[in-house]
């Protein structure tokens, strides 16, 4: 009797923390997921202005006859997808960081997001130390 009374309470805690660790992994998958839909639309985009100069799109610009990245489209574009599949997730609680990397061509950029996890029991302490993240790379070598 007395190992159940030590057993039961540990046992109990552990299902909990594993049923936080699942949901977290899921929270990692759907953020890899808005971050694949992004380059999709960004290379999308892409391959549009290389075949018309003149169209206004949300993600990218033609600058100097190049497809450049128009980093404040992307950057909504991202936030608008997490906050859209994370329910009581704000847009202002997701951190995207782009940066761009030296060189002429390609351009390349990189894209590091990160907002708190969900959590289910566990307390709010653990979201903001273990965040979701997700990162992404994308070049373009396009001209318009």
């Amino acid at each position: 009797m007395i190992e159940a009374a030590y057993v039961l309470p540990i046992m109990m805690v552990m299902v909990l923390l594993i049923v936080d660790l699942i949901g977290y992994v899921a929270d990692r998958l759907v953020a890899n997921d808005v971050m694949a839909d992004a380059y999709q639309l960004m290379m999308n985009q892409a391959n549009a202005q290389a075949t018309d100069p003149n169209l206004t799109l949300n993600t990218v610009t033609c600058q100097s006859n190049k497809v450049e990245l128009n980093s404040s489209g992307a950057e909504t574009f991202i936030k608008d997808g997490f906050a859209g599949l994370f329910d009581g997730l704000d847009k202002s609680a997701v951190n995207v960081d782009i940066q761009k990397q030296p060189g002429e061509s390609p351009s390349t950029y990189i894209f590091n997001a990160q907002f708190p996890s969900q959590t289910l029991f566990l307390p709010d302490a653990f979201a903001q130390s273990f965040p979701v993240k997700a990162k992404l790379i994308i070049s373009f070598d396009l001209s318009c």
